[in-house]
């Protein structure tokens, strides 16, 4: 059989202080999904939050990842053209990475974007510049009234003029802010519910600021409430996905889900084919094996305090699960290879600390390696073996385990309902 031969090439661009990093894969790839391609966002900027534009195939998912928060897909429309708002960290060089999925569900190469977030730098920038990278202030917002009995009702309040209100949450829309300063936008009220708002200002270069935070209760029916409460809590809910069945890895994603560990995005996808970080392994590391989480010193430089996944990941370095960079930094928003991921999944379930463990895992003296990607210098060896001995998971061929590789959501969760079924056998095997 003729192997193809893959030689990735990096090309780095430079333009106005953003560094968009694009690699390129020479080869025969009849299927892969072109990467997207990403108009140039201000950088440096004093912002919140900031929204990337782009094209790619149409209709293609486009999965952003980096930052202080998980991001939910979203989709190029049947030109091609889509927008992801994202989160900046503050005063950090913010690196996020692109991927675009057709509609084959096969991935693209990613496509990297930084992008400077700091008052002083982008003081200087507009200093020798004249152009402004500063997003509008917060805007305020007038008292709303709460509880309510109505389907619509309207927030008002004032920002700077001539920006643009975003509001998210419980309703997404936009509009304009007048000349004189005010705002007057309509949302819809779900019904019987508690209403959570998100309002930012955002300027014509899509620079957010920080958002302010409404609740509006919508009671109309309060009885009515009260009883698809109770019903809810005497029924088990199935808990599905939309773009799972079928797939390879439906049984693996939805045993886990029902267990908690893992969820999917608000459009109720779970993304199986996507790729999964650092942060997004710790979280599913420390659920699935039954962690507490605590508060504990942050190690890492770049482990933003506040951050969604800042106690799982201190949590998982106290429990001696995961260690980091030796620069001092754990990288929580880039991808996770597949040695990467044996290496905490395994740690954190202490498998190897089970009597018998060795009779299914095996020892260094008596594994069979036919990787040739696998060597015994390599740091990832022993978690290799293990793993692949147990069969907890295994390689593309008899030859090729592709440590290197990114892992999926699926790949994850299939390692993980391996872990935990070989785990339940270890400790029913008698030990003498």
């Amino acid at each position: 059989m003729n192997k193809k031969i893959l030689i990735p090439t990096a090309i780095t661009t430079i333009i106005a202080g953003i560094i968009i990093t694009t690699i390129i894969t020479f080869g025969t790839a009849a299927t892969a999904t072109t990467s997207p391609i990403i108009d140039t966002p201000p950088s440096p900027v004093d912002a919140e939050k900031i929204t990337l534009t782009g094209t790619s195939e149409p209709n293609a998912q486009i999965i952003v990842t980096g930052g202080p928060y998980e991001l939910s897909p979203t989709y190029a429309d049947e030109t091609g053209a889509w927008s992801k708002t994202i989160t900046l960290i503050q005063e950090s060089n913010n690196t996020y990475s692109v991927v675009a999925v057709g509609e084959d569900g096969n991935p693209s190469t990613p496509v990297t974007v930084e992008i400077v977030e700091g008052v002083e730098a982008t003081q200087e920038y507009e200093a020798s510049s004249g152009i402004s990278h500063s997003a509008p202030e917060i805007p305020t917002v007038n008292e709303v009234t709460s509880p309510v009995d109505s389907d619509i009702i309207t927030i008002t309040g004032t920002a700077q003029e001539n920006s643009t209100i975003i509001i998210t949450g419980s309703d997404t829309t936009e509009g304009e802010v007048l000349s004189d300063g005010t705002f007057a936008i309509e949302v819809e009220l779900e019904q019987n519910k508690q209403n959570t708002f998100y309002i930012s200002a955002a300027n014509e270069l899509g620079m957010m600021s920080e958002s302010v935070k409404v609740i509006v209760e919508e009671f109309g029916e309060v009885g009515e409430v009260e009883e698809d409460t109770e019903e809810e809590v005497n029924s088990e809910t199935e808990i599905t996905f939309s773009d799972i069945s079928g797939h390879w890895g439906e049984d693996y994603i939805t045993e886990l889900a029902g267990q908690g560990v893992v969820g999917g995005y608000s459009d109720g996808t779970f993304g199986p084919n996507n790729y999964i970080t650092r942060a997004e392994i710790t979280k599913i590391a420390l659920g699935a094996f039954e962690y507490e989480i605590g508060s504990y010193e942050n190690k890492f430089s770049d482990v933003e305090a506040g951050a969604w996944y800042e106690d799982y990941i201190t949590s998982a370095y106290e429990e001696g699960i995961l260690s980091g960079y030796t620069d001092g930094t754990f990288k929580p928003g880039n991808y996770i290879n597949r040695a990467e991921a044996l290496k905490i999944l395994l740690n954190g379930s202490k498998i190897e600390e089970l009597d018998g463990s060795e009779k299914f895992l095996g020892t260094e003296t008596d594994w069979e390696n036919t990787f040739t990607d696998v060597s015994s210098n390599d740091w990832y060896y022993e978690y290799v073996m293990k793993a692949y001995t147990g069969g907890i998971v295994s390689g593309y061929s008899s030859t090729s385990f592709a440590p290197g590789n990114n892992i999926t959501r699926a790949e994850a969760c299939k390692i993980v309902i391996n872990l935990i079924n070989l785990i339940e056998e270890i400790k029913a095997t008698p030990t003498i």
